[in-house]
C-alpha cells in the first residue's frame, strides 16, 4: 500500500498524474519530503523505509536515489537478488553518481570481482580520479585483482590508488590510507616479495599502529 497522503493535499495517484518528473527542481523536492523527511524518519529494515520509496518511485519513476535506497535492506540482509536490479535502475539512471557504488557493493558483499573491475573502470571513465567510500577506484580494483591472483594487475592499481592520494608527490606518505598499505603489503606477502612486504606492513602500522590485519601478516612475515 503506498502513502494515500503526501502533506500537499493531493495523493500519491494524482501527483503520479500532475508531476513533471523531468524537472529537476521537482525531483528533488520530491526527494527531500520522501527520503530525507520521510524514508529517514525509520530504521532501514521498517516498512515505512519501504513505503516511502515505494511511494517516490510510484510518482516519479525516475529518481535513482530511491532505487539506491529501497536497495538498502536488502543489501544488509545478504538479498542480493532483489538488491541488485535496484542497483541496476539506479546506475541506469544516473551512472556517474552510481556505478562505483555498484562496484564497491560487487567488490565488497558479493565478491563479483570481474563485475567490480569493470564497474570502476566505467566509473573511472565518468568521474576520473574520484573516491567511494573513502578509497579511490584504483584501490578496489587493487583488492580486486590480488583475490583474483591477477598479482602484477594489482600492484599497477595500488600504486595508481597511491599516486591519486599523494597528488604525484611520493614525499606525502602520510596522505595514503593504511589499507593502502595493508593490500599492498599482502600483495607482496603473496609474491614473496618480503622486504617491499615488510615495509608496507610497517607503514601501515605506524599509521595505524593496532590494526590486527597489519600486524597478523607482519608476525605471519617474521615467521616466514
Amino acid at each position: 500500500m503506498l502513502l494515500s497522503h503526501l502533506g500537499f493535499g493531493q495523493s500519491v495517484v494524482q501527483l503520479s498524474a500532475n508531476c513533471n518528473c523531468s524537472d529537476k527542481k521537482i525531483r528533488d523536492s520530491l526527494a527531500e519530503h520522501y527520503l530525507d523527511k520521510g524514508a529517514y524518519k525509520y530504521s532501514y529494515n521498517s516498512p515505512g523505509w519501504q513505503l516511502y520509496c515505494d511511494s517516490l518511485i510510484a510518482i516519479c519513476p525516475n529518481i535513482a536515489r530511491a532505487y539506491q535506497l529501497k536497495a538498502i535492506p536488502y543489501i544488509k540482509f545478504a538479498d542480493y537478488a532483489k538488491a541488485f536490479p535496484l542497483e541496476d535502475k539506479a546506475v541506469e539512471l544516473e551512472p556517474k553518481n552510481y556505478t562505483a557504488y555498484r562496484g564497491f557493493l560487487k567488490c565488497i558483499f558479493t565478491k563479483d570481482y570481474e563485475g567490480a573491475i569493470i564497474d570502476f573502470k566505467k566509473a573511472q571513465l565518468l568521474t576520473p580520479n574520484s573516491y567511494e567510500m573513502d578509497h579511490t577506484y584504483p584501490f578496489y580494483e587493487g583488492l580486486c585483482n590480488l583475490e583474483l591472483g591477477n598479482y602484477a594487475l594489482a600492484e599497477e592499481n595500488f600504486k595508481k590508488d597511491i599516486f591519486i592520494q599523494t597528488g604525484g608527490d611520493l614525499k606525502k606518505q602520510d596522505k595514503v590510507h593504511f589499507n593502502t598499505f595493508l593490500y599492498l603489503g599482502i600483495l607482496y606477502f603473496e609474491m614473496n616479495e618480503n622486504d617491499k612486504a615488510k615495509e608496507n606492513l610497517q607503514h601501515c602500522i605506524t599509521i595505524y599502529q593496532q590494526h590486527p590485519d597489519a600486524n597478523y601478516y607482519l608476525g605471519m612475515l617474521y615467521k616466514k
